[in-house]
């Protein structure tokens, strides 16, 4: 959803002008970083956070780095 006029959602380089995108309070994100490269590599979303949300991100980064073969002995961390 774009908005034209909340500034609580306005972010980047548009803000100024008064442009910012969010989405449903009920979606959940997902992310996967590169903390070498500080490279985002994955992001998913789903209407709920469970277990397939996540899995779902790193199957996708995994994807990115070139499949599960290039990826082995890779260390996973995560906040929660």
């Amino acid at each position: 959803m774009v908005s034209g006029t909340d500034p609580a959602i306005a972010t980047g380089p548009r803000s100024k002008r008064g442009f910012g995108f969010r989405s449903p309070a009920t979606t959940r994100w997902s992310s996967v970083l590169d903390l070498h490269s500080r490279r985002l590599l994955a992001s998913a979303t789903s209407d709920h956070p469970d277990a397939d949300l996540a899995c779902d991100a790193i199957k996708i980064a995994a994807a990115v780095r070139g499949g599960r073969a290039a990826v082995d002995g890779v260390i996973f961390h995560t906040d929660r």
